[in-house]
């Protein structure tokens, strides 16, 4: 009895098996069939050509669209951290800094230690303890081996951004203070003078030279009809 009852599960399991190869055989001949229709298709229908690139033109947009979506929320948030970091300000005394530099290190450990979504919170916290640190090319090697990679990549960022706005508002000052671009009131008038004016300054010119030339002359004779004979 035992015997048979083991047979018939042997034979189910056996159809069972079978079934299952038949299906997963059926789904590899339906895959490979439609790869060779497709590929069939795109080497001699020119409209499904055209469909296959506007596809992926579209896939490829939505993409970039997407990142360029991504990259400007990061950067909203990024800006809107390094305000907070200006809003509360820092610490101005050695010992203070000290205490503080502490606080925000051990802060950043707790929060990053939560999980991903306070990454960015901890950031802030680590980014306050390297702007008052002495050496802050060692304390970022120090982060970049002891914090995870995400909130390493958002304090350099912060720092970058920070560096970026910096250097923004060094070169708009040093345009302003160009003297070039102050306006020259002669320069100005000249330009706006009309031609009738400019040959009467001209004619009034000549006529001073002339009345120089005048004068000049009869005192030159005056001083030859002086000169004691020999």
């Amino acid at each position: 009895m035992d015997a048979l009852q083991n047979l018939k599960s042997t034979e189910i399991i056996m159809s069972a098996l079978r079934n299952t190869a038949i299906a997963a055989g059926t789904v590899a001949a339906l895959a490979l069939g439609y790869a060779v229709y497709f590929d069939y298709r795109r080497r001699n229908d020119a409209a499904f050509r055209k469909t296959l690139r506007s596809s992926h033109k579209k896939v490829a947009k939505a993409k970039k669209a997407e990142e360029e979506q991504a990259i400007k929320k990061s950067s909203e948030a990024l800006s809107e951290a390094l305000a907070q970091v200006y809003a509360e300000g820092l610490p101005t005394g050695v010992e203070e800094r000290e205490s503080f530099f502490m606080e925000q290190v051990t802060k950043g450990e707790i929060l990053f230690t939560q999980g991903e979504e306070h990454f960015l919170n901890a950031a802030i916290c680590f980014y306050k303890a390297w702007k008052v640190y002495p050496q802050p090319v060692e304390l970022l090697n120090i982060y970049q081996q002891t914090m995870p990679e995400g909130v390493f990549n958002i304090v350099v960022a912060m720092a970058a951004i920070e560096s970026r706005t910096h250097a923004d508002t060094a070169t708009a000052a040093e345009d302003a203070g160009i003297d070039e671009d102050v306006p020259n009131p002669t320069a100005t008038e000249a330009s706006e003078a009309s031609p009738a004016d400019v040959e009467a300054v001209k004619a009034e010119e000549e006529s001073e030279e002339e009345e120089v030339v005048v004068e000049t002359i009869p005192v030159a004779a005056e001083a030859t009809e002086e000169e004691p004979l020999e």
